[in-house]
């Protein structure tokens, strides 16, 4: 790592804001048969037989109100990791129709389907995102241990799930769920309302990471949470907090040294995340929106260290997406140095994503096909941080945290391993002082360094 004592004159660029590239996400879908819903059914009859003889399940009481079953977890700064792909088919028929007279379903869809978005491979890979009971409750089955990497719903029935039995004699199934990530306890203990059930996953007949949220009323009748014209199911929203049928808004803000790739599943995507730029190099700006509408008009800026405003631009957006991605190509100035902020403010809420521009020189392109750091996080950190790094072959590995001038604090890492796939280091930083770090990572086909931040 250098640091380099060139001095930067500061040039005003004169920039016209095209649109470099983005547009839609695909959407994941599951597809039950009958014969898959007849064998849950039968073994969920048979468990509540089973938790009644002994004595285990909540007597019947007044209506149960839902909460939302997702959260993200505590390591994550970003406002939204989801989207809602597919709601509850209402036709009976051969046609589909959701609540609202809409097609956001498709046909015998029984539950609503809520994906991560975006970087959904990646989302799933760090436990970003966690499945919590939407209501108080038993539970009533659990299957855990099959395949979570599914990219299809024509082969395996087989997916990772939570069963809860509700005091009403309602009951939430929670489906498609990550190998190993349900909660420890056992079938017939009792969970609050949004505690941990498990973490999103694409296990059964899944064809990406999602939750598959289905609910039955006490008399075992599929009903739908969600309210409108539509629903033939059930007159009135069973959720606690009003749900509308579209949920615009910004799940996050990304800076990229590359535009992002979204790979065939399930291959982990190239995020070519980027947060410490040379003065003069070239910055990709890219916004992450889910439910986006016609008409909707999004304002970004450009933010330097002493709060002035570098650039601003606006987006109108011109048609309907579920999810969408939007990213900007522009080139740095010559100065100043410091942490930089890229804003963007939609339906009322303003989101933003700080990145540094730094004399020391970083490295963090992400190579597809070969190893890379795929996250840092939290960050900024306080106590901790862990750093997850992409292996594509075995390797000699070296990690060293250095602080902003280049000094190294403590190795992380140096030495031989033996493995593909992801490693995780998990950083004391409990006794370093606020400022900023880099986190430099070397192997035999890459190099990368993170900026860090405390």
């Amino acid at each position: 790592m250098r640091i380099l004592f060139t001095a930067f004159v500061l040039l005003a660029p004169f920039w016209l804001f095209a649109q470099d590239g983005g547009g839609s996400a695909p959407l994941p879908e599951d597809h039950l048969t009958e014969a898959d819903y007849a064998a849950i059914h039968a073994d969920l009859a048979n468990q509540t037989r089973l938790l009644e003889q002994q004595g285990v399940l909540l007597q019947k009481t007044e209506f149960v109100n839902l909460g939302w079953p997702l959260r993200l977890a505590s390591h994550v700064t970003d406002p939204a990791l989801h989207g809602i792909s597919n709601f509850v088919d209402q036709d009976r028929t051969i046609n589909f129709r959701d609540f609202n007279c809409g097609a956001r379903t498709y046909d015998g869809h029984n539950g609503t389907d809520i994906f991560l978005w975006p970087f959904q491979w990646l989302t799933m890979d760090q436990n970003n995102m966690e499945v919590v009971a939407a209501a108080p409750g038993i539970i009533l089955q659990k299957v855990d241990g099959n395949y979570d990497r599914r990219c299809d719903w024509t082969t395996d029935p087989n997916w990772n799930a939570v069963f809860i039995r509700h005091a009403d004699g309602s009951t939430t199934w929670y489906g498609h769920l990550k190998r190993g990530s349900l909660t420890t306890k056992a079938v017939g203990q009792s969970v609050a309302q949004g505690e941990y059930l498990g973490l999103v996953g694409s296990s059964g007949k899944s064809t990406g990471p999602h939750l598959h949220f289905e609910v039955y009323d006490p008399n075992g009748v599929l009903i739908d949470p969600y309210a409108g014209s539509c629903n033939a199911l059930n007159t009135t929203s069973w959720w606690s907090v009003g749900k509308t049928y579209y949920d615009s808004g910004i799940n996050a803000l990304r800076l990229h040294s590359k535009p992002p790739s979204f790979n065939t599943c399930p291959s982990q995507e190239a995020t070519f995340d980027k947060t410490t730029y040379t003065p003069g190099s070239q910055i990709i700006t890219a916004a992450y929106f889910r439910d986006q509408q016609p008409g909707h008009v999004v304002s970004y800026r450009i933010v330097q260290p002493n709060g002035n405003t570098w650039q601003s631009w606006t987006q109108t957006m011109n048609t309907y997406y579920p999810a969408s991605y939007w990213y900007w190509t522009l080139t740095l100035p010559s100065s100043p140095t410091g942490t930089w902020r890229f804003e963007a403010t939609y339906q009322g809420k303003t989101v933003s994503r700080s990145f540094t521009v730094s004399q020391i020189a970083a490295n963090e392109t992400e190579l597809p096909d070969q190893s890379y750091v795929s996250a840092l996080y939290p960050n900024p950190f306080t106590n901790t941080t862990r750093l997850d790094v992409h292996l594509s072959k075995s390797q000699k590995v070296k990690a060293v945290l250095y602080n902003a001038l280049g000094q190294t604090i403590r190795s992380v890492h140096e030495g031989y391993l033996g493995m593909n796939g992801i490693v995780q280091w998990e950083i004391d930083t409990s006794n370093l002082p606020k400022g900023l770090y880099f986190i430099h990572v070397q192997g035999e086909d890459f190099e990368v360094t993170r900026k860090a931040i405390k």
